[in-house]
This record gives structure tokens, C-alpha cells and sequence, in this order.
């Protein structure tokens, strides 16, 4: 019962509890509107033990079953997932969105079928990792573009790292 209402907290954008950030010194910063900034190529890591890390990144990924909309391209992008919690992670793809170079965020499936090709976990095991999971996503051709992983059980704590 409390992984369906995680999941369905997630999928609405809410969060479930709130919980202490102790990230260590030095690796990751403070941006604008409380997120954590990660450096490219750096672990985001979550204060309940939860880990992502992006393995991957595909500009122009081959856009499948339907038509972009004019000026959009369709991206790639793989992860190594690692739950270092307690519990058990449902849904963890929810929790990831794209940002575009404007703050617009572009979450996966937001197009249908358009950017085929998202697998994740339905739920993570405490203690296990995932290192398969690839998401598409439909964003602007041109721009900087930055992923947010916004944990579902962990209210306020987002993490921010650049695609590029």
C-alpha cells in the first residue's frame, strides 16, 4: 500500500515526508530555487541513501511513432540507480525530469509515443542497484539542457546536474 501511494505521489509531483540534507563537503553546491547542483559526471546523492548517476547521454535519439513538434529533438539519457535506503524505491523514473536553457521541464512520456525507448524499475530494492535504466524525452534542439531528480520521499531535496 505504501509503495502505490509513493507511486501515485510521485507520478503528481508530491513528496512524501520531509528529511535532514547531509550531503558531504565539496561535492555538490546550492543553485537557485533550493536545488543541489551536482558537477557532470558526479553521483547525485540523496540525504535517505538513495543514488543516481548518469551513465549515458544521446542527442538526436531516433524519435519513433509520431511527429516532434517543430524545433524539438528527442534525447537519451541511461543511469545507474543505487538504493542505499532502507526501503524500498518505487517508480524512481517519476522522480527524473529534463530542464530546458528557459527553466521549462520536460518530463518522460510527456509526448506519448513520440521519444519511444523509457525502461526503468518498477521498484528498487533496499540495497540494490540498477544499472539499465534509459529514459527519452522531448526537449528543444538547441540550449543547455540540465536533468532535476526530485525524490519522491524526500520533500524539498532536489538535485540538479548538465546533460552537456
Amino acid at each position: 500500500m505504501t509503495l502505490i501511494a509513493v507511486a501515485v505521489m510521485a507520478a503528481c509531483g508530491a513528496s512524501g515526508p520531509s528529511s535532514a540534507n547531509n550531503h558531504g563537503a565539496g561535492s555538490s553546491s546550492s543553485s537557485g530555487a533550493g536545488a543541489v547542483s551536482v558537477p557532470k559526471g558526479q553521483p547525485m546523492k540523496a540525504s535517505n541513501g538513495e543514488t543516481v548517476s548518469i551513465t549515458g547521454f544521446m542527442a538526436n535519439y531516433p524519435n519513433g511513432n509520431g511527429t516532434l513538434a517543430p524545433g524539438d529533438q528527442c534525447i537519451k539519457v541511461t543511469f545507474s540507480i543505487n538504493n542505499g535506503s532502507s526501503g524500498d524505491w518505487g517508480y524512481p523514473q517519476s522522480e527524473l525530469t529534463v530542464l530546458d536553457v528557459s527553466g521549462k521541464s520536460h518530463p518522460i512520456g510527456a509526448s506519448g509515443a513520440t521519444c519511444p525507448g523509457s525502461a526503468g524499475p518498477v521498484i528498487l530494492a533496499a540495497g540494490h542497484r540498477d544499472d539499465t535504466m534509459g529514459l527519452t524525452f522531448e526537449v528543444p534542439s538547441s540550449g543547455a539542457l540540465t536533468l532535476k531528480w526530485s525524490p519522491a520521499l524526500l520533500q524539498g531535496q532536489t538535485y540538479e546536474t548538465p546533460l552537456q
